[in-house]
């Protein structure tokens, strides 16, 4: 679950200066509160991938961000 971003700014801030070069962040439930979409945009994370879990406003969408659809995943388990 991803609310302030502000643990995902400070783990991606020890990567890279443990060398890493680039950082991905998965997480299932995209909460974003407060100024969490504009914290992760500004951050040194390359990509921000959620699921469909929670609905994101357009407003709290950004260009790093890509949400990941679940309903196959759901729907195929519910017929099984």
């Amino acid at each position: 679950m991803i609310s302030t971003g502000s643990t995902i700014v400070a783990a991606a801030a020890l990567l890279s200066k443990k060398g890493a070069e680039e950082i991905m962040v998965f997480a299932t439930h995209p909460v974003f509160s407060g100024l969490a979409s504009e914290t992760l945009q500004k951050s040194l994370v390359k990509k921000v991938f959620v699921t469909d879990t929670i609905e994101v406003p357009k407003e709290k969408l950004f260009p790093k961000l890509e949400i990941l659809s679940v309903a196959e995943v759901i729907a195929k388990n519910i017929k099984n």
